[in-house]
């Protein structure tokens, strides 16, 4: 479109080319009527050349006038269109909407500060051009949109109405819906293109959120109907006793494919049935729902009971009847059982709990209300946790729970604690329970309160611990005795080489030689005599961390103790290890029950005339745990007593020789401080004493 000055000077231009004309005209009319009169040699020329002349300003004077006056004319009308923009301007910035205005030819658009507002722009942040527009297209909707311009611009009737994406400045996307008219000249070619954005983010995210909600409901639907299919129920909804829904197990009762659209009165056979369905209907109309126990027979005429629950469905024109019956024929028939075994749980000093698969208690008995201080009421949807002391590590949980979702009995001691903060021990068995499709549905613990047992473990444990330390000191004794022993032959050494050394002084004939010789064997000797006060004190010293160590070092540590005594009495170490075992465990331990079986070998030679005695130690893996195996020559233990050696103060030595604790020591050391396992048997020529220990131990 032209704008008011452009038309002004088209107007300008054309009254300068028709004054030009006009004098040009003049000039040439003059000539030629003077012309024509000299050439007939009139007198008169000049009076007609001077009329044409008045003739022709008058023509000018009129034809200027008339251009003069439509100037204004345009300039009016011009005028009166520019405040009619104006005022469209207003007009569409008052609905929200943005106007732009599209001239093909020059490719110039313009966009109007409201169309530039709604992608977060001002007026003079965007150029007028079609980029500004096109780039801004979001990518999925641009080749449909300009299709859209397309079938425009080669369509006199087709209307430009389309909905894309504007990315606003902020990066976010605007909806829009554009609409347009294109204007085509006398060719039918589209020369301008004129049009209105409209807002419509807030309506096309509702659309969109509706249509969400659409799809969520039609999928809420179907997932209800599918769910309604598979609970273990009959399902059906009623309406003037005709069936509007019915479910798989509603259909299976009454023996057909499909009741729906069925009366009540076709399906039923005995009039009794039809009698209490109508019943059921009215009493769900007028009490609005109830919950009811009935017995009925399904059409192979069984017997079966149902807990049934009826309510009524009010919708704008009628009300209908809900119907939901669960078959409870099985459990209603060992009801008696279960409030027999109920009764009995309720009157039993044994505490019994129920809980579900979350392990929230559903049942409890008075006993352990008792126990723990707490009312059925407090106690009834809390977790077992309630009583938790903190004392029960929680790998100990895990392993329970990993027994119990396997199906299996988990039994154990557990301290927990009361109510009022009292401390309590249970010897707690838990079971899963099991539905009638044999899959666990809950658990079910039965727990004894243990206090009293505990206190005499402890006392028995105190009692243990004084024994071991007897045992300690009896060894220290006997490793004493051996390290006196063990030292004559280095002090001998030690006091011949001193005299020799202070007879050579005495003669005044000291040999330097024969002096570093027999300094060299002092030195040596006294090395030996500090080792074995190193072995002594590394035996005894409290010891109490696991640690990593070689089983070969134990064997080592062991033999530096009590391997000379051996040796003195001809007795012959055989060791045997399949490879570098490493085990954690209480080393001085294992070492202490090592030094006990290998001594009461070694007595067992004493009283034998025996040349060749030999005690072979094994050492092997198997999965997690190590076998040693102590095997001696000297005959074995006799059958009457082998069942009795690992008894307190029994012995067979006597009182002088041995104070009838060591192997009992060694049991308790390895069964309940290394948690492993000590037995005997005899073989075909001796004992042999095999210890089982776990490679790795932790203590809780």
């Amino acid at each position: 479109m032209k704008s008011v000055q452009e038309r002004q000077k088209e107007l300008h231009l054309v009254i300068l080319f028709a004054t030009v004309a006009s004098i040009f005209i003049v000039i040439f009319g003059a000539i030629g009527i003077y012309d024509m009169q000299m050439m007939h040699g009139g007198s008169g020329a000049y009076i007609i050349v001077f009329l044409f002349m008045l003739v022709s300003i008058a023509a000018y004077i009129y034809v200027y006038k008339v251009l003069k006056k439509y100037s204004v004319q345009i300039s009016n009308q011009e005028e009166e269109l520019s405040h009619s923009n104006i005022r469209l301007e207003y007009a569409i910035s008052g609905t929200g909407d943005g106007l732009w205005d599209w001239d093909i030819l020059k490719g110039e658009v313009y966009f109007s500060p409201r169309w530039k507002k709604m992608l977060g722009f001002e007026d003079d942040e965007l150029p007028s051009e079609f980029a500004s527009w096109e780039d801004r297209v979001h990518p999925d909707d641009l080749q449909t949109a300009l299709q859209e311009i397309t079938n425009a611009h080669t369509d006199p009737e087709y209307d430009y109405n389309t909905i894309h994406r504007l990315r606003h400045k902020d990066g976010s996307w605007v909806w829009i819906l554009d609409r347009g008219k294109t204007i085509f000249d006398e060719n039918k070619k589209a020369v301008r293109m004129v049009g209105f954005h409209t807002d419509i983010t807030t309506m096309k995210n509702q659309e969109i959120k509706n249509k969400k909600l659409e799809n969520d409901l039609k999928a809420s639907k179907e997932l209800f109907e599918k769910f309604m299919e598979y609970i273990p129920a009959n399902i059906s909804i009623f309406e003037n006793g005709v069936v509007l829904y019915a479910n798989k197990d509603t259909n299976a009762f009454f023996g057909e494919e499909s009741i729906v659209g069925c009366r009540v009165d076709d399906l039923l056979f005995k009039d009794d049935k039809s009698n209490m369905i109508q019943n059921s209907f009215s009493r769900a109309l007028i009490e609005g729902g109830y919950e009811d126990i009935v017995k009925v027979q399904n059409h192979l005429n069984e017997n079966k009971i149902y807990r049934e629950f009826a309510f009524k469905i009010e919708d704008e024109l009628h009300s209908k009847v809900g119907l939901v019956s669960i078959d409870i024929t099985k459990e209603y028939q060992s009801n008696k059982e279960i409030k027999r075994v109920l009764s009995a749980f309720e009157r039993s000093n044994i505490s019994v709990l129920m809980t579900n698969l979350l392990g929230d208690i559903e049942y409890v008995n008075p006993s352990w209300c008792k126990i723990t201080g707490y009312s059925k009421d407090e106690l009834i949807g809390q977790n077992p946790r309630i009583v938790e002391s903190g004392y029960i590590s929680s790998e100990t949980y895990i392993k329970m729970w990993g027994q119990l979702t396997k199906g299996r009995i988990w039994n154990s001691e557990i301290k927990n604690v009361a109510k009022d903060g009292t401390e309590f021990w249970e010897d707690s068995t838990i079971m899963p329970s099991f539905n009638q499709d044999g899959e666990i549905d809950g658990y079910i613990a039965f727990k004894l309160e243990i206090n009293e047992k505990i206190r005499l473990k402890q006392e028995l444990h105190d009692k243990d611990e004084i024994m071991i330390a007897q045992s300690r000191h009896a060894a220290m004794g006997e490793m004493i005795s051996m390290i006196a022993h063990q030292w004559r032959q280095p002090i001998s050494v030690i006091a011949i080489d001193a005299s020799n050394i202070l007879a050579d002084v005495e003669l005044e004939s000291i040999n330097e030689e024969f002096l570093r010789e027999v300094s060299g064997r002092i030195i040596n000797q006294t090395q030996e005599l500090s080792k074995t006060i190193d072995d002594f004190r590394d035996f005894f010293k409290p010891d109490k961390v696991a640690e990593d160590v070689l089983v070969q070092k134990i064997i080592d540590d062991t033999m530096a103790v009590i391997g000379k005594s051996l040796e003195n009495s001809s007795i012959e170490i055989r060791l045997e290890i399949s490879q570098e075992l490493q085990i954690k465990t209480y080393s001085r331990e294992l070492m202490q029950v090592l030094i006990n079986i290998i001594k009461n070998a070694k007595e067992a030679f004493e009283p034998l005339a025996k040349e060749e005695k030999t005690i072979s130690i094994t050492v092997k893996q198997e999965g997690d745990t190590i076998e040693v195996k102590i095997m001696d020559n000297a005959g074995g233990v006799d059958k009457t007593i082998i069942k009795q050696i690992f008894d307190p103060y029994f012995t067979t030595k006597g009182v002088k020789n041995g104070t009838g604790l060591g192997l009992y020591v060694s049991k308790t050391i390895v069964e309940k401080h290394l948690r492993g396992i000590l037995d005997v048997y005899n073989n075909n020529e001796g004992a042999c004493f095999s210890i089982k220990l776990p490679l790795s131990i932790h203590h809780g």
